[in-house]
């Protein structure tokens, strides 16, 4: 008896000339994204996993208070 196994590598895309995997980036959460109503004073935090996202929140929303 021979079981094969199918591994079915993810699809990627061009968007607007940048490759992405469509795994982690579906088409359409991307366009969602780049249609979000930023406003003016809006703060966008992004680091690498691991880096200290929490933490750099968190000094950011203490400053703010003070």
């Amino acid at each position: 008896m021979t079981t094969s196994v199918h591994y079915r590598l993810p699809q990627e895309y061009l968007y607007e000339g940048i490759k992405l995997s469509s795994l982690q980036f579906p088409k359409e959460n991307v366009d969602r994204t780049r249609r979000f109503p930023f406003h003016q004073d809006d703060i966008l935090v992004a680091t690498y996993p691991k880096a200290g996202r929490l933490y750099i929140c968190t000094v950011k929303m203490l400053s703010a208070l003070n």
